[in-house]
C-alpha cells in the first residue's frame, strides 16, 4: 500500500473507532507526543482552540468522558483528502461530516404497532475539516498532530 493510502488509513481508524466509542482505538493511533485539540469558529473568523490534550493516555482519558447517551451515535464520514508527504513526515487535510442518529429506546421498546425496520432519526451535526500532521515510526504512520476544526461556534463547559 503508498504512503498515501495509508495515511488516510489513519483517519478511517480514527472515525470507526470514534463510531464505536474506542478510545483505547484512537489513542493507538497517536505518536507518544501526538496532540489532539478541538478547534472551532463563527463564520471566517480564525479558529479558536477549545481543548487541547497531549499523549495517548490523556486522549484516551478525553475520549473515555464523551458525553453522547447510550442510545445516540455518530457516523463521520470524511472527504476531499489532501496528503502533502516529505520522507517520513506528512500533512492531511479532509472535510467531515457528523450524521447523528437518535432513538428513543431499543429495538422494540415502545415501539409504534405495526413498526418494522429502522426507527429514529438522523440529524447533520457537525461539518467541519481534519488538521494532521502525522510520522512514521517504525513502519507506521501516526498522528503528532491532530485538529478537529468545527465550521460553527462551540461552546465548552469548564474544566471540572
Amino acid at each position: 500500500m503508498s504512503d498515501r493510502l495509508e495515511i488516510i488509513e489513519v483517519l478511517a481508524r480514527y472515525v470507526r473507532a470514534l463510531e464505536e466509542r474506542d478510545a483505547k482505538a484512537v489513542a493507538a493511533l497517536f505518536a507518544p507526543e501526538g496532540a489532539f485539540e478541538i478547534q472551532s469558529r463563527s463564520g471566517r473568523e480564525a479558529y479558536a482552540t477549545r481543548v487541547t490534550v497531549t499523549g495517548p493516555d490523556k486522549i484516551q482519558a478525553l475520549m473515555e468522558s464523551g458525553t453522547l447517551p447510550a442510545t445516540r451515535g455518530n457516523q463521520y464520514f470524511t472527504t476531499d483528502h489532501i496528503v502533502d508527504i516529505d520522507g517520513d513526515e506528512a500533512r492531511m487535510d479532509a472535510q467531515f461530516l457528523t450524521v447523528e442518529s437518535n432513538v428513543e429506546g431499543t429495538a422494540g421498546q415502545n415501539w409504534p404497532v405495526g413498526s418494522v425496520m429502522l426507527q429514529g432519526a438522523l440529524a447533520l451535526s457537525m461539518a467541519g475539516h481534519y488538521a494532521s500532521v502525522l510520522r512514521k515510526i517504525d513502519g507506521r504512520w501516526a498522528l503528532t498532530s491532530h485538529r478537529v476544526r468545527h465550521n460553527l461556534p462551540m461552546a465548552v463547559p469548564p474544566a471540572k
